[in-house]
């Protein structure tokens, strides 16, 4: 789906509202500067991240996920033409990591890692929190997600934390609820989902040919007259049965700013609304010039951490990152950052 978007980049463009044809609207692009700036939202980051270090145990628990070294050399040495590319793989936790109260003052913290990985996810289950605690994960580095609080984003008490790059995640609890409330709080990490390096990570592009697919993909960097637009595309990464995946997909713009924001992406790679919600858009995604050496990397954290279920090749994002994206119509109103939006035709 990379292929797909980096080529749609360089060929639409931002034109006026008007009727095209019965039952066809057109919406040009857009850029909503609201919100924080990248800066700033890796600012707060960073001082949670800080906060909640001070607070660490001296001696936490360390919980260390084997990863076979042929698991990980499978997934880099696939073709990369193919959509949606694998690029991780999930690994049990067992027996899980069970959330137990502790003393009054006492924090509740876990250390899980994985040699040699990428980036690491955790899947949370029966997640319960009353009121007063929040769950986070962070990292050493700074990189820090959450409050994950009461039954989760969907109020199901199941969720995939967002990748924090490199081998280590935190998982800690903060606050304080009322004794009887404190004692029924509960959730259990089951698994981990392990990134490759070579999604967190540049990679040299291979001789003659853009990131091993100059037929259909098309780079941006060389095109000023995508310069509006192309922040509109993001790398999207998910978790679906054994593995981690990724394509691309747009945001799109539409004529109603207080509705639901889209991402549009191809059907093979999300149609499963259970898969979608756990989606994680990475935004400045591009190459580091025209014809630079290395294909595209994530030029940030990622900050939209969910997806929304009910979707099939149009996504609902719950909230545009800070980042600069912009969006592709159908339309965007971005509560964080500047976001462009790109137009195209929506029936």
């Amino acid at each position: 789906m990379r292929v797909a978007t980096l080529a749609v980049v360089g060929v639409l463009a931002a034109v006026p509202i008007f009727a095209a044809a019965p039952g066809i609207v057109e919406v040009p692009s857009s850029v909503v500067t609201e919100g924080l700036t990248v800066e700033q939202e890796i600012q707060l980051q960073v001082e949670t991240g800080a906060s909640l270090l001070l607070d660490l145990p001296l001696t936490p628990r360390h919980v260390h996920i084997a990863i076979p070294a042929a698991d990980l050399a499978e997934i880099e040495s696939a073709d990369r033409a193919i959509s949606p590319q694998r690029i991780g793989i999930v690994k049990p936790i067992a027996p899980p990591i069970a959330y137990a109260p502790g003393r009054d003052g006492e924090v509740w913290a876990v250390v899980v890692s994985a040699e040699s990985a990428g980036g690491v996810r955790l899947h949370i289950e029966n997640l319960n929190l009353p009121q007063g605690l929040e769950l986070f994960v962070y990292s050493r580095g700074g990189e820090t997600y959450g409050p994950y609080t009461g039954m989760g984003p969907d109020g199901t008490g199941d969720l995939w934390t967002t990748a924090l790059f490199g081998s280590e995640v935190i998982v800690q609890v903060r606050g304080n609820a009322p004794g009887a409330a404190a004692g029924r709080a509960s959730f259990r990490i089951t698994e981990a989902g392990v990134l490759s390096p070579i999604f967190t990570e540049q990679v040299p592009a291979a001789p003659n040919a853009f990131c091993g697919n100059a037929a259909c993909i098309v780079d941006a960097s060389c095109y000023a007259g995508a310069n509006s637009i192309k922040d509109a595309y993001a790398k999207m990464e998910w978790v679906a049965g054994a593995f981690l995946y990724t394509c691309t997909g747009g945001l799109l713009n539409d004529t109603n700013p207080s509705s639901t924001n889209y991402m549009l992406t191809a059907n093979h790679c999300l149609s499963k609304a259970n898969v979608a919600k756990n989606v994680s858009f990475y935004w400045r995604f591009a190459t580091s010039s025209c014809n630079a050496t290395s294909c595209p990397s994530n030029g940030g954290w990622p900050y939209i951490t969910t997806g929304s279920p009910g979707w099939n090749a149009v996504t609902p994002a719950p909230t545009i990152p800070p980042s600069k994206p912009s969006s592709i119509p159908i339309s965007v109103s971005s509560p964080t950052a500047s976001a462009a939006s790109l137009a195209v035709n929506a029936t």
